[in-house]
């Protein structure tokens, strides 16, 4: 019996044995691990664990105040790439290139906002879309305020600001950059200094006449030229700067906008039309800039002097009349209703046509003894005129026609030199 049950412990022992055997040379199933070094900037070292014959993934874009990442290299000289494809069988090195940041801003000219873009520098930018404006119609982006169109093929070497420029819908632009027409029911106008690189230079004749509705406008300072009658009745505009870049004004060029209060006259203008401010009955300030040389208003006269002739070729209701002055230009103060009286100096020795036309205000005036001529219909319309004293060597029907008031009864009164016509319905 001992026999039989040791026979089966020993057979048990057999059966163990290689049990054992395997269990001690069971083979281990951990996975080798290898460490990615992100090297950000000197002071800063991401370390990733990767699984041997693994790829690595990407990791955060990094940043640094004042630089732009450009990417991951394979060697501190940014020579090669680094390669995320590859698998990872021993520790490796991922090296960050920056570039300087260049910042450039979009200015949208009251259009809408454009964000600002980071770029490196030598890097392109990349192209907006096109802000809008209410009324408006955009052009292009420029540098500065001049007329260059920004290149977005152009690398960014540093940090710049572009400028979007708009056209306002009331206008018709030439693409010589002549303003030719503004719609007759504009209010408010914007001109711009440029459309598709090419300065606006000039208001053409006639481009805002009859504008009855228009209240201001911005004339940029690349107009060089005011056109005949370009503003001709724009009764409702209340302001306007000639600015500096303008040498000549047209004829008639602001005649009848009679909401003006002041004008100023820059010391670039060289050229003034006959009539350019006639009938602005409203004017109750005009000042002509020192620096000019063809034009002044002397000792604050509020007038416009031909220096080189001292002819007075534009007057207002505040307007005095210096002494020098040598004649009083046609339409001078035509239509000015609310000058009440003013005082002819002696040195004058003409008085243009027209020069008081409709002067509706005035109620008396004294011509000097100098003065020899007198244009046509001078006082015609000057309804509360009463008495004009004038010279009496001059010729009587120039007189009477001179001073055609539409009353029906001219008396004549001769006192020393003079004559004193008495004005009666």
């Amino acid at each position: 019996m001992k026999k039989i049950i040791f026979s089966i412990i020993a057979c048990l022992a057999l059966l163990l044995v290689p049990v054992v055997a395997l269990a001690g040379c069971k083979k281990s199933t951990a996975v080798a691990e290898y460490a990615v070094y992100f090297v950000e900037t000197e002071d800063k070292i991401v370390t990733v664990k990767v699984e041997e014959g693994k790829r690595v993934a990407a990791p955060t874009t990094p940043t640094r105040e004042g630089y732009v990442f450009v990417g991951w290299y394979s060697d501190a000289y940014y020579t090669t790439e680094f390669n995320f494809n590859q698998l990872i069988v021993c520790p490796v090195t991922a090296y960050a290139k920056w570039a300087d940041a260049c910042v450039v801003t979009f200015n949208s000219n009251d259009g809408t906002k454009i964000a600002d873009q980071i770029v490196a520098k030598g890097a392109l930018l990349q192209k907006p879309k096109n802000p809008k404006r209410i009324g408006f119609t955009f052009d292009n982006w420029y540098i500065a305020d001049t007329t260059t169109i920004f290149n977005f093929s152009t690398p960014v070497t540093e940090n710049i600001t572009i400028y979007a420029n708009f056209i306002d819908n009331d206008l018709t632009i030439s693409s010589e950059g002549v303003i030719t027409y503004c719609d007759r029911d504009a209010t408010n106008v914007e001109m711009p200094v440029v459309k598709n690189g090419v300065a606006i230079t000039s208001i053409d004749d006639y481009a805002f006449n009859d504008c009855r509705s228009l209240t201001s406008i911005t004339i940029p300072n690349s107009v060089t030229s005011i056109g005949d009658r370009a503003f001709w009745r724009c009764s409702s505009l209340t302001s306007i700067t000639i600015p500096e870049s303008v040498t000549s004004i047209g004829y008639h060029a602001f005649d009848g906008c009679s909401s003006l209060t002041s004008i100023t006259i820059p010391e670039s203008v060289t050229s003034i039309g006959d009539s350019a401010f006639s009938g602005c009955s409203g004017l109750e300030s005009i000042v002509v800039e020192s620096g000019n040389t063809v034009y002044d208003s002397r000792n604050n006269c509020n007038a416009i002097i031909e220096t080189n002739t001292n002819t007075l070729i534009a007057g207002c209701k505040n307007t005095v009349i210096p002494s020098g002055v040598v004649s009083i230009g046609q339409n001078a103060f035509y239509e000015c209703c609310d000058l009440i009286s003013i005082e002819i100096p002696d040195s004058v020795t003409s008085i243009g046509d027209r020069a008081f036309w409709r002067c509706s205000g005035l109620t008396e005036l004294t011509i000097p003894d100098g003065v020899t001529s007198i244009g046509r219909n001078t006082f015609s319309g000057c309804k509360s005129l009463t008495s004009i004293e004038i010279p009496i060597q001059l010729n009587i029907l120039e007189r009477t026609h001179s001073m055609a008031v539409q009353l029906k009864k001219l008396l004549f009164q001769k006192k020393r030199n003079t004559i004193l016509i008495l004005l009666t319905k």
